[in-house]
């Protein structure tokens, strides 16, 4: 079992629920740090959703949390959060140039 440190890169457009990171088949993720960045001069609320891989459980990690305009923040807060095979992480922010890096560890479970 091989360990792949990998990011993910996204600016979605504004309001528009928009994938981040699908985990890959026989693969769990663990994720370290969802940093959010707003370049904007205004504020932007944001939200990010972990699906699992039937569409059937949502879970808020963040639910219209608000980002100062010209800051950052830490989804994460340093707490990992651990994907399965198949599961998502979708982003939506009610404004433009928002930018989310996501940092995580692929663990091959074959």
């Amino acid at each position: 079992m091989a360990n792949k440190y990998e990011r993910s890169r996204l600016i979605p457009d504004q309001d528009v629920d928009t994938l981040l990171y699908l985990t890959p088949p026989a693969t769990a993720t663990i994720c370290r740090s969802l940093r959010i960045t707003n370049t904007n001069s205004t504020r932007a609320e944001v939200t990010v959703t972990q699906e699992d891989e039937d569409g059937n459980i949502n879970v808020k990690i963040l639910d219209q949390h608000v980002i100062a305009p010209r800051s950052e923040y830490d989804a994460l807060n340093g707490v990992p959060l651990n994907l399965m095979a198949g599961d998502l992480l979708s982003a939506l922010s009610t404004a433009s140039g928002v930018h989310f890096y996501l940092s995580y560890v692929e663990v091959d479970r074959n």
